[in-house]
């Protein structure tokens, strides 16, 4: 505790000395009030809140990037959204990173292949809730918004992190329009398409949105399957009515198909000798389809408040199979069967995975006017899911003495059929002109039934692996129900429009749950995990500065983390049990910046640094090898302490086809991060280097631009099964262009 008080006091002097230093700039008599021939920072609008308002008066830590801004930076997944912000992280498993996501912000977050996402995701308002629906395409988007730290309140369990806003560009019913869009590059091709046109001038609208995207294989294998390449198609069709003179609807219908194939795993010694070439007999891959549909009632009353009902209904379906492994990664264990007698035997030649997703859910809003004293949103939440999953693996060999049949497959299939039930409400209230105070509450109701089967085809391989204490377990039955609470309170201070301070404190919630994977007698694999609750507390600060010419966003936090839900791998059994740990804590805080500079010029940076570690994890299963080790202490998984990045933009007027040039360069930094709990297999840091410059004007527009025009190597995974360390690489360099028409 002295350490935390005396960081904490260090922090603080800190953010004061920022703060006294940036109000001194917003006040100082000698700045110049004429503004006429300076190029102002356009205002941002969020809708963090459920009410839309600019950002700089929302007192959160938010990071928004609009539409322009993603097609700039070639951001057209989520994986690249979240890896590009700061204090934000998504990776994946060594194989099928489809299906074991890792989604984390200011480092709360997991692996989460059975469990619920640490971190929300919201399409519109509608709760994505499945994890493995989180490696999306972003389709027409309008804006996305990253909040950071817990966002219970308004958005629900499962929001410890976070949350994720992606707003889509929605039907106007004022102008025929269209745009088509294709990135090309050595990574691939993506084609987008948009099309709107409206129905009944100024009342209904439809609009279409198409995008297929093809990137190839960049890994050789030598028995010529594909690796490392994807497949995907998206859609969106969206219908804009008016059923009455103060009320609009927007209906839309969203299907997505992605083909998935394994990165290219090999031998971290293949990786250290830069090798591209690799050897998998079926590389793992898969394919994952989905399906959206949405509606929206917006009803505005005479006070000029309005009453919302979203309704929404989801469908997603993964499936997965191969080999995770390059060829002779198991020659140890199957050199051991063999002198058992075991002619040709061949470890884990198949891991088939298989999902099931369906969702219904609706809410019911009512937000106050905006200009008044007292702000706020009112609202009640239900939702159902159902998921069903089943694992599997498979063994091969030759008929033998010792065990009957040629080969073995394994099957563990669950069940989990949940109910969730909320009343909300969140509000702000000016106490003085400066001073204002704000709150928010969430109570919930939380219930799950669960149903776990394990089969398999072989008996004699059953008896000689798993007896005694190894025996799995046939089957299980549980269930939980919870009623939780999730509040927010804090207050801000606005020094003049343009400078605000606040602080906060906020829960978070996140459900428990099930293992669905291998589940033994003994006990090992627990078949239960408890619920994780954070505080966060947080202080942070707004500015715009030099006339609107710089805008600043900064904030500190410190997390109080109990029960975290941790994926976990024992190559012993193979199993993939989530434990709780009983303690984490995480503290830091973010800084961003974009200044327009004059001449063209203009600038953008974020900084985020947050020290995320185990307190408690006295019985954290080892990755390589059974048993457990103490934790506490260790890094967790995948976050890297530093993140970052920076931009420099130059624009200018080429005095053709009036059209505006521009070029840019970026760098965009991650620390040092490990892969597994034990902090034995690691990435050090590293940065990326991208660059872009074309022009367009209204109609037409083409650039060129490279990613991570330095080469430079990297891992996105790394795994021990207990035969050595197996890793997958990042994207090296690529160059492309995109060209656009719209009318």
């Amino acid at each position: 505790m002295p350490v935390f008080k005396h960081r904490l006091l260090r922090s603080s002097a800190l953010f004061a000395t920022m703060l006294a230093s940036t109000t001194a700039f917003a006040d100082d008599p000698g700045k110049k009030d004429d503004t006429q021939n300076q190029v102002l920072l356009a205002p941002i609008s969020v809708t963090a809140q459920k009410r839309e308002e600019d950002v700089q008066d929302v007192p959160i830590s938010i990071d928004v990037r609009s539409e322009d801004d993603l097609n700039a930076k070639q951001i057209h997944s989520t994986t690249d959204l979240l890896q590009s912000s700061p204090n934000a992280q998504f990776g994946g498993g060594a194989s099928g990173a489809a299906y074991t996501p890792y989604i984390a912000v200011r480092g709360v977050g997991s692996s989460e292949i059975d469990s619920d996402p640490s971190v929300g995701m919201f399409v519109d308002g509608i709760p994505l809730t499945d994890a493995q629906s989180y490696t999306s395409g972003l389709l027409d988007m309008q804006q996305v918004e990253i909040l950071r730290g817990p966002q219970g309140t308004l958005y629900g369990r499962n929001t410890l992190g976070g949350s994720v806003n992606m707003t889509t560009n929605k039907p106007d019913a004022d102008a025929l329009s269209g745009k088509v869009q294709v990135d090309a590059g050595t990574r691939g091709v993506r084609t987008e398409v948009v099309g709107n046109a409206p129905i009944t001038r100024g009342k209904s609208a439809a609009r279409l949105a198409i995008a297929v995207d093809h990137a190839p294989n960049d890994t050789d294998n030598n028995s010529g399957k594909d690796t490392a390449g994807h497949e995907q198609a998206q859609g969106r069709f969206s219908l804009l009515t008016a059923p009455g003179d103060s009320t609009t609807m927007t209906t839309s219908i969203e299907a997505q198909t992605q083909k998935l194939r394994d990165q290219g795993v090999k031998t971290l010694a293949d990786h250290q000798a830069d090798r591209d070439s690799i050897s998998v007999t079926d590389p793992f891959h898969g394919t994952s389809q989905s399906l959206l549909a949405r509606n929206e009632i917006v009803h505005e009353l005479g006070s000029g408040a309005t009453l919302t009902s979203l309704t929404g209904a989801r469908y997603q379906k993964t499936e997965f199979d191969g080999s995770s492994s390059p060829d002779g990664y198991f020659a140890t264990t199957e050199a051991l069967m063999q002198g058992f007698g075991v002619t040709g035997y061949k470890h884990r030649t198949s891991n088939p995975y298989e999902s099931e997703f369906t969702q219904l859910s609706q809410e019911f809003r009512y937000t106050s006017p905006e200009q008044q004293a007292f702000r706020y949103v009112v609202g009640l939440y239900g939702d159902l899911t159902s998921t069903e999953r089943t694992y599997g693996a498979g063994n091969l060999w030759d008929s033998n003495l010792v065990l009957t049949g040629t080969g073995v497959d394994l099957r563990m299939k669950s069940t989990t059929d949940s109910r969730s039930l909320a009343a909300f409400g969140d509000a702000s209230y000016d106490l003085t002109e400066a001073l204002e105070a704000f709150a928010g509450l969430r109570v919930g109701y939380d219930s799950k039934d669960f149903e776990y089967r394990m089969s398999h085809n072989n008996a004699s391989y059953m008896a000689l692996m798993f007896t005694g204490a190894t025996s799995l377990m046939e089957s299980y039955e549980g269930s939980l129900d919870k009623v939780y609470t999730t509040p927010r309170a804090g207050l801000r201070y606005k020094f003049n429009d343009d400078n605000s301070v606040y602080g906060s404190v906020s829960q978070g919630y996140k459900s428990g749950g099930f293992n669905a994977s291998m589940l033994f007698s003994n006990g090992s694999t627990p078949a239960e995990y408890k619920s994780e609750r954070l505080t966060n507390y947080e202080i942070g600060m707004k500015n715009s500065l030099f006339g609107g010419n710089v805008s600043l966003s900064s904030a500190l936090f410190y997390i109080d983390w109990k029960d975290q839900q941790v994926l976990s791998y024992d190559a012993t059994t193979t199993a993939t049990p989530i434990v709780n740990a009983d303690k984490s804590r995480s503290y830091g805080g973010e800084v961003s910046g974009r200044a327009e500079l004059g001449a063209g010029w203009h600038v953008g940076a974020g900084l985020g640094y947050s020290d995320a570690t185990y307190e408690d994890f006295k019985n954290a299963p080892r990755t390589g090898g059974g048993g457990s080790f103490d934790a506490s202490g260790n890094q967790q998984q995948y976050h890297s302490k530093f993140t970052g990045n920076a931009e420099l933009g130059y624009s200018w007027d080429p005095n053709l086809l009036d059209m505006t040039a521009s070029a840019t360069v970026g760098y965009q930094y991650r620390s040092r991060f490990y892969f597994d709990a034990q902090n034995t297999m690691a990435q050090d840091g590293y940065g990326t280097v991208n660059a872009r410059i074309g022009a367009e004007n209204e109609h037409y527009g083409l650039y060129l631009w490279g990613q991570n025009l330095t080469d430079e190597k990297y891992l996105v995974s790394s795994v021990n099964y207990g035969s050595g360390v197996l890793v997958s690489e990042g994207d090296g360099v690529s160059f492309g262009l995109s060209g656009s028409l719209k009318f």
